[in-house]
């Protein structure tokens, strides 16, 4: 698996040969939603209840991901500023700590969520004929939102050590199983939606595996160890962090007013309806906007990595009189 040299590459060609995998990688993972609803859309009788239902819990779902991005995205400059100041140390805490906190999460927003679900529903868009549907769908996926964090938010610690490949195998495993295992869970073994969750929750896991075994085992720059809590530490990852994790859970919270708008404006007869609708096009809305953000996630390592650096830190330093990656 081929390594690039963050700090003395060519810049363009560099920053192609990660952003381009990378969003490739944004892409395939939009296809994790996507197949499940093309499948749930296709169940004989409740093929459009069903799709409504997972409609409703769509957002709710993305908004536990947002937490990934807490993490992930609050982590993985720090440790790519570390790593271009030579202090590797410093960058295996790092991602120790982001895997600690990933793994609170994980945990934490299981149990709350499991907790609050059923009203949740309901004032997010669920009907009378929808919410068997999302509360089946929600309450399987709940139970894997560890693995969907761990998946998501360690998988950025590989792309910012250059190996995005790693990145796109992560995301790309996961997919591919979710695509063999929707149909025959849904129609085969004829789960319905309970089988496209668990279809979810298992490819999920699996990705989970795959990226923190290539962590763990694989000859990194820094590899994953269980390290010691550094509560200083979280609290950088997470300031760090909250920028783009409020912009995307902002971003699911509209999805949600929406839901919740056309349930109420459509009423009993067209509600269900235009939130399958609204459903199906957020759908390609996320084709077309997520592979974007691979441009910032395969660039990110390599900004934080050259700031980091011996030279440009020296320089930074000088002129505002403390150490940036102690600030």
């Amino acid at each position: 698996m081929r390594k690039n040299d963050l700090g003395r590459a060519p810049v363009l060609p560099l920053v192609l040969r990660l952003a381009i995998p990378t969003m490739l990688a944004q892409f395939v993972n939009v296809l994790y939603s996507i197949v499940d609803r093309m499948f749930i859309g296709h169940i004989p009788e409740i093929g459009n209840d069903a799709l409504a239902g997972v409609g409703v819990c769509g957002p709710i779902i993305a908004v536990l991901y947002a937490f990934c991005y807490l993490i992930g995205q609050g982590g993985t400059p720090l440790m790519a500023m570390a790593l271009g100041a030579n202090e590797q140390r410093q960058a295996a805490a790092v991602m120790a700590n982001c895997f600690r906190l990933l793994i609170g999460l994980g945990i934490g927003l299981t149990v709350i969520f499991l907790l609050i679900r059923k009203q949740l529903l309901w004032w997010f868009g669920a009907s009378s004929a929808t919410y068997p549907y999302a509360d089946r769908f929600l309450t399987i996926y709940l139970c894997g939102t560890l693995f969907a964090l761990l998946s998501g938010g360690m998988n950025s610690f590989l792309i910012a050590q250059g190996r995005s490949g790693l990145g796109v195998g992560t995301v790309l495993t996961g997919t591919l199983l979710n695509i063999l295992l929707d149909p025959i869970l849904i129609f085969k073994l004829q789960l319905g939606v309970e089988g496209a969750a668990l279809a979810t929750v298992i490819s999920q896991a699996v990705s989970t595996v795959f990226a923190l075994s290539c962590l763990r085992h694989m000859k990194l720059t820094v590899q994953l160890r269980w390290g010691r809590f550094d509560p200083t530490l979280c609290k950088k990852i997470m300031m760090l962090g909250l920028a783009p994790f409020l912009t995307y859970a902002l971003d699911s919270g509209l999805l949600i007013v929406l839901n919740a708008t056309l349930q109420r404006t459509g009423g009993p007869g067209e509600g269900d309806l235009l939130i399958s609708c609204a459903t199906i096009i957020q759908s390609y809305m996320l084709l077309i906007t997520s592979p974007l953000s691979g441009i910032t996630m395969g660039s990110q390592g390599i900004v934080s990595f050259n700031l980091g650096a011996p030279n440009t830190i020296s320089a930074l330093n000088r002129r505002c009189g403390r150490s940036i990656l102690s600030a």
